[in-house]
């Protein structure tokens, strides 16, 4: 852990002060006297008499890190130095005692309770349906709230059911927040800093800490960061097996298409997550080599820590992500999802976009098609729009056993091999490049004039009338069903 210029002033504030910060990153592990003409260290808060550097400015003492400053309205500066060092002793050795505990394999009520002490504040942990999984510091809002609340406040506890719907009303704007974020208990007018918890990609819960004696700043932020980050690594050591989350339970329930679920229920359930009916959706598909699963769930929970919109869920032996492609720049987040798992020996399958989350099984199986035809011909990454053609053909072939090749194509094929010419792929090609006379010549590395040559001839001797859509579609599916087929004539 690091600590801010922030920190350091809440530390400090019994004491009148000018502060001068404009960058207040946690990036502070020491603390020294600073003279004139030392090298500084962006680690390091320096302390010097305010004199030094300013005559006119007595009996006070500046603590200065990188472009930050403090003036503190004391003049002693042995006094300030002590409450620096002691300030970071003792938020380092916190940290360092819940790391110690958490390899220990220690509680999450251990973590919270440890929190608790920091702040002197109450801290709580609760999933997602508002029962508390952990709670300390209870003593701290016992005196403010009524007893029949109070006591309702205890691990596996939830909250009163009065009170549940104003705070997810409340809340709701800030379900897909992953910053931390202010706020009010509608009913007992409480003041709270709130962090969402997302475990594996899904929303999981929310951490608090009452605002009772610590003031809501920016270094109370920094500090309640630090928890949740304790929070992670614990699940992280510790391998928790989760609860299914409501997005869990909706989306398996998507796939299996579930006849029970009703359309208006599921709406409802995606817009108080933020995502809206006409917003563009895809779904991804995931596939791992035997071995390589646990480097793979590992590099997909960091992904999905990275971003709000992206949902992970694990079906049929492998992973699929539903994400929401108009709140993500999604050709930005598959640019990074591609750089995050090129280590890992990975195919990945990409649907169509959609906008209709009933049909969520459909876009699966594209995904899911998608991302085999990927792992045949050896592409990591495949759009469903890439393999449409090639998926047709293999249905095609499988389920017709009529010879429907087009006559043309069987006699365009044995004259190229009686005369040696190129007809069959001049026609081919013609076909392929919508009848683009440039495009076509230049794939043949053709004339324009000779391409020309060869079209009319074919339509001439074979009687075939390229200008009828039908006659060309025809074609082209006899193009897609007997690629390779040998001349029979």
């Amino acid at each position: 852990m690091y600590l801010s210029m922030w920190i350091i002033r809440d530390n400090l504030k019994e004491y009148a002060i000018d502060s001068h910060i404009s960058g207040g990153e946690m990036s502070i592990r020491n603390v020294s006297l600073l003279f004139r003409g030392d090298n500084v260290s962006p680690h390091t808060v320096y302390i010097c008499p305010s004199e030094d550097f300013i005559p006119t400015m007595k009996n006070r003492v500046i603590c200065v890190n990188r472009n930050d400053y403090l003036v503190v309205d004391c003049g002693s500066m042995e006094e300030i130095y002590e409450k620096v060092q002691y300030t970071i002793d003792r938020y380092l050795e916190w940290d360092l005692h819940v790391r110690d505990l958490i390899d220990a394999h220690c509680s999450l009520q251990d973590i919270t309770q440890e929190a608790a002490n920091i702040f002197q504040e109450m801290v709580v942990v609760m999933n997602s349906g508002f029962i508390l999984k952990s709670i300390a510091g209870r003593q701290y809002i016992e005196k403010t709230v009524p007893a029949e609340y109070a006591d309702q406040l205890r691990i596996e506890g939830g909250m009163p059911l009065d009170h549940v719907v104003p705070v997810v009303k409340s809340l709701q704007s800030n379900l897909t927040n992953r910053n931390s974020y202010y706020f009010q208990e509608p009913i007992l007018k409480k003041n709270s800093l709130v962090q969402n918890i997302f475990i594996n990609g899904f929303f999981w819960g929310f951490s608090f800490v009452t605002l009772g004696r610590t003031e809501g700043g920016e270094a109370a932020r920094q500090v309640f960061h630090v928890f949740n980050a304790q929070i992670l690594r614990w699940w992280d050591r510790n391998g928790i097996v989760l609860e299914a989350p409501e997005q869990n339970a909706v989306f398996l329930r998507l796939l299996r298409q579930d006849p029970v679920m009703k359309s208006d229920t599921v709406y409802q359930f995606f817009r108080r997550i933020g995502w809206k009916d006409e917003d563009s959706k895809r779904v991804l598909r995931f596939q791992v080599s035997a071995g390589s699963e646990l480097v793979y769930e590992r590099l997909i929970h960091q992904i999905s820590q990275l971003y709000s919109d992206c949902y992970v869920l694990q079906v049929d032996k492998g992973l699929m992500m539903v994400v929401n492609a108009t709140h993500l720049q999604f050709s930005r987040f598959l640019q990074d999802l591609t750089r995050y798992l090129k280590p890992v020996d990975l195919y990945m399958g990409i649907s169509y976009p959609f906008q209709d989350v009933m049909k969520l099984r459909q876009y699966f199986e594209q995904a899911d098609i998608a991302m085999h035809y990927g792992e045949r011909n050896g592409r990591r990454v495949m759009f469903c729009r890439e393999c449409v053609v090639y998926y047709l053909q293999n249905i095609l072939r499988k389920n017709v056993s009529i010879d429907l090749e087009h006559p043309v194509l069987k006699q365009l094929r044995f004259a190229d091999r009686r005369n040696h010419t190129e007809y069959f792929h001049t026609l081919q090609v013609y076909l392929q490049e919508e009848r683009s006379l440039v495009r076509a010549s230049e794939r043949l590395h053709i004339h324009k004039n000779t391409l020309l040559y060869r079209i009319r001839r074919i339509e001439d001797k074979y009687k075939v009338d390229l200008n009828d859509t039908q006659e060309r579609t025809a074609i082209m599916v006899s193009f897609l069903m007997y690629p390779d087929q040998e001349a029979d004539m």
